[in-house]
């Protein structure tokens, strides 16, 4: 809280961060809280490309967050052009697509690729996102109806490790549903970096695999995924940040009546530095909203249930289990937007650790009783003796008067 208000203070020009629309991302309400949580600090503005080559223009950030329908490819160039200025994109993905209402009502469902055509340009900045889904034992558990315990261990949904990075450093896990695993491709100068990745006792899924509620009975009470559960070589990443400059996807693959065209100012390469941050869970902002009436406009409007699901995973009330998660996604999110759109100083203080030392207890066993002593004995002996001082000084002073 300190920290954020101190950083509303300081803040003079709020950089401009577009939420991407058009492809079926999520909508307001959906996103409402977590927009909630950045709206003192940065401008959101819901933008839609639409074919509009400066959609983009005069932004900060863009931020694409669970789109369903593919990108075309004017999209996708306004994308690239915008990066290469020195823009930063933070795109929340899902490869797969899973019907959790299937699974609930039959145990079983088939996961499908969604298709959206922007792999093959994550690919051209670094960045390769694979069809499958992270299988890990440091996992949040599920409620789902006719089992024999109100909730079980689901392997899909990862308490992601927080990589030590500004963004992520101090935080708790980080909940990610039905993550794909990432992988840096490239030989570019580029700094990478993994933000959030799965624990040593992890494995990936085939491509585009069948998911079943009976999993977690197979496995056992201590599932083991890997060969070594405790080699750190295990970890896969789930979330990745790529810096530096880079070269356009559509070099190569566009007419040169096209990139000649002044008008259009085609950029090769990049001109400024810019970022690009992904997480592969496209619903991680996703919020149960409910619909109530403004009693003063008498409209219809949007509100997130009061359960914060940044902070704990709403399924396990659902099932009266009080034993809660708590997750580190808000303070995630927050860094992340901090980080990506430039303001590293708020940043530093709200994960700066403070190292506490173990105290010696051999020490405390033989030692205890004397300094006990002293802590309760030399105030006391220092005020009395300042006491007699003082009143010594005075009888001295007015016995000479």
């Amino acid at each position: 809280m300190l920290v954020s208000t101190i950083k509303r203070v300081i803040t003079q020009k709020k950089p401009r961060l577009a939420i991407l629309q058009g492809h079926g991302e999520l909508t307001y309400g959906e996103s409402q809280r977590a927009r909630f949580l950045i709206a003192p600090y940065f401008s959101l503005e819901e933008v839609t490309i639409n074919n509009r080559i400066d959609a983009l223009d005069g932004f900060d950030g863009a931020l694409i967050a669970c789109p369903k329908t593919p990108f075309n490819e004017r999209d996708k160039y306004v994308l690239d052009q915008f990066l290469l200025k020195g823009g930063r994109l933070m795109f929340f993905i899902d490869q797969l697509a899973v019907n959790d209402d299937t699974l609930q009502r039959i145990g079983t469902t088939h996961s499908q690729r969604t298709e959206l055509r922007l792999d093959r340009m994550l690919f051209d900045y670094g960045i390769k996102m694979n069809d499958n889904f992270a299988v890990d034992a440091k996992c949040s558990p599920i409620a789902a109806p006719g089992l024999s315990q109100p909730a079980m261990p689901w392997y899909y949904y990862i308490r992601a490790t927080p990589a030590m990075h500004p963004i992520t450093r101090n935080l708790d896990p980080v909940l990610l549903k039905y993550a794909s695993t990432i992988e840096f491709v490239g030989n570019d100068k580029n700094k990478k970096t993994p933000i959030l990745t799965t624990s040593t006792n992890a494995t990936a899924s085939g491509l585009a695999p069948l998911i079943s509620l009976g999993m977690p009975q197979n496995m056992g009470k201590n599932p083991q995924f890997a060969d070594n559960p405790e080699e750190e070589t295990n970890k896969m990443m789930l979330s990745v940040l790529v810096e530096g400059n880079f070269e356009s996807h559509f070099k190569n693959r566009i007419v040169s009546e096209f990139s000649n065209n002044k008008v259009i100012k085609y950029l090769p390469k990049s001109i400024k530095e810019g970022k690009i941050l992904v997480v592969s869970n496209g619903g991680f902002l996703r919020n149960s909203f409910d619909s109530v009436i403004n009693p003063q406009t008498k409209q219809k409007e949007t509100q997130p249930i009061k359960f914060n699901e940044l902070k704990y995973d709403v399924t396990l009330a659902q099932a009266n289990i009080t034993q809660q998660l708590i997750y580190g996604n808000q303070e995630f999110f927050q860094n992340m937007t901090d980080y990506m759109l430039g303001d590293n100083s708020i940043l530093d203080v709200r994960s700066k650790q403070i190292d506490i030392h173990p105290i010696d207890k051999d020490k405390i066993a033989t030692d205890s009783s004397f300094w006990k002593f002293l802590n309760l004995l030399l105030p006391s002996l220092i005020v009395i003796l300042l006491g007699v001082i003082i009143n010594y000084l005075k009888k001295r002073k007015y016995t000479k008067i």
